[in-house]
């Protein structure tokens, strides 16, 4: 544990360093944005980009490269509702996108969810008292990573702030919403993408299943999960450079 929390300390001070140097660029259109809230997830498509590269616009920090020979630029958002809205609205405000992407981890929240699977979301619901309506997600690019994940699951996924990762909270979470899995950032980035009129594609992989809890799985599960929905996302954005 001592060795990990070394390498994730550093890998972060390595980023603030190269973000500190990055030249300020204007705001200008990029097809495909992408957001991700943790560094493990992030870095998991920045691997994947051709001529990736840290820019700023605005004083916000992201990364530029190319997918499948189209630009794309990522922003690491931080954990949460709020930390999701602010970096999906700076997306939009800074790149223009003609889709914006979500995708990681998430927590299962029925026990017949298992580790390690991919899923693509078709609604995308708030538990709480601003909870309303269910988000319903671009049909149009959920239907097209079906068709090029034909392993992943179409589900609906919830967001609630501060839940609690027992069995019996699961179940209420579950049997109030009708989702399959939770994350903390989804349905922030669907309702401004919403809002802005962008089409939304989530990615999200299991990590945390409903037996145990996400101290305990995810610094085993985590990483690989965070790599299996990053793939998801360089597959859909390689084929929407083709043409769709």
């Amino acid at each position: 544990m001592k060795k990990l929390f070394a390498i994730t300390l550093c890998a972060a001070l390595f980023t603030c360093l190269a973000a500190c140097g990055a030249p300020e660029a204007e705001p200008e259109n990029v097809p495909y944005a992408v957001l991700a809230a943790m560094q493990v997830e992030a870095r998991q498509l920045i691997k994947r980009m051709g001529n990736a590269r840290t820019v700023k616009v605005a004083g916000r920090t992201y990364t530029r490269g190319t997918i499948g020979g189209a630009e794309v630029v990522l922003h690491q958002c931080g954990m949460g509702l709020e930390k999701a809205e602010a970096g999906a609205r700076a997306l939009i405000e800074d790149f223009q996108p003609d889709a914006l992407f979500v995708y990681g981890t998430s927590g299962a929240v029925i026990p017949e969810l298992a580790t390690q699977q991919v899923m693509i979301a078709d609604a995308l619901c708030l538990r709480g008292e601003e909870g309303g309506a269910p988000i319903i997600a671009d049909d149009a690019l959920a239907s097209l990573a079906q068709d090029l994940l034909p392993h992943a699951m179409r589900v609906r996924l919830v967001a609630e702030a501060g839940f609690s990762l027992t069995p019996k909270a699961m179940d209420r979470i579950a049997a109030e919403t009708s989702a399959v899995a939770i994350d903390l950032e989804s349905y922030a980035v669907a309702r401004v993408a919403g809002e802005a009129g962008v089409p939304l594609l989530v990615i999200r992989c299991v990590a945390d299943t409903y037996h145990y809890l996400s101290l305990v799985a995810w610094p085993k599960n985590g990483p690989s999960a965070a790599d299996k929905a990053a793939a998801g996302v360089e597959t859909v954005i390689k084929k929407l450079a083709e043409g769709g």
